[in-house]
């Protein structure tokens, strides 16, 4: 699951969840959904987040998150390079 510090960094700032909403085009709701992990924000919207948050879009992940990114990535690279190989090797 995807985990987010919205909140943290908005309250940080003393901004409610409404001055942010109204700030980025959203419902409150729509906010409160992403600080309580029930939804997610569009990639579009994180760039104007972390513009809004003054910060950058990688903190507004919690460590664990981006952990877990980063192994996913990791091992998306090492099947990748598995399969190539293997489409090498039989071409050959």
């Amino acid at each position: 699951m995807t985990r987010f510090r919205i909140r943290e960094l908005r309250e940080a700032r003393g901004l409610s969840q409404h001055g942010l909403a109204r700030r980025l085009g959203v419902t409150k709701m729509a906010v409160s959904r992403w600080e309580s992990g029930a939804a997610m924000p569009t990639a579009d919207k994180l760039p104007t987040i972390a513009a809004l948050l003054e910060c950058e879009v990688n903190d507004l992940y919690d460590d664990e998150t981006l952990r877990a990114a980063s192994e996913a990535a990791r091992a998306a690279v090492a099947a990748k390079g598995v399969a190539d190989a293997r489409a090498l090797a039989a071409g050959k």
